[in-house]
């Protein structure tokens, strides 16, 4: 089954968990942090990209360079946000482990971290 997830960002699933991410911009800037429900094994196949991994405690940021071949895990406490696709297209394949929790996006505000579900707005 073949998913846009919002505009240049196609994911291909595959059944059992996997699926293939093709990535044709990075993260709209406006976008807030987010991070998953659960645990994901990546594996870039194709180019680069750029994240940038969040301090869930101060909202400090840590920018990560993803490589073609490079394999990782993303844990359900990891925030990021992608940054940059320095190669173009980027292509990642993907395994999803099992939901711990809900998908959520994230603010500092005052230096407090700050979350929401997707289908609901920030407090005024």
């Amino acid at each position: 089954m073949r998913e846009e997830m919002r505009p240049g960002f196609i994911k291909e699933h595959y059944g059992d968990g996997l699926a293939r991410h093709f990535l044709s911009t990075p993260d709209e800037p406006w976008m807030d942090p987010h991070d998953h429900p659960g645990y994901i094994c990546t594996e870039v196949e194709q180019n680069s990209y750029i994240e940038e991994i969040y301090n869930k405690l101060d909202g400090s940021t840590e920018r990560v360079h993803r490589h073609q071949g490079d394999v990782f895990y993303i844990q359900p406490t990891t925030i990021h946000k992608i940054v940059e696709l320095p190669d173009g297209q980027c292509i990642t394949k993907v395994k999803y482990g099992p939901h711990v929790h809900l998908w959520r996006f994230w603010r500092w505000i005052d230096g407090v971290a700050q979350s929401r579900l997707p289908h609901e707005g920030w407090p005024d």
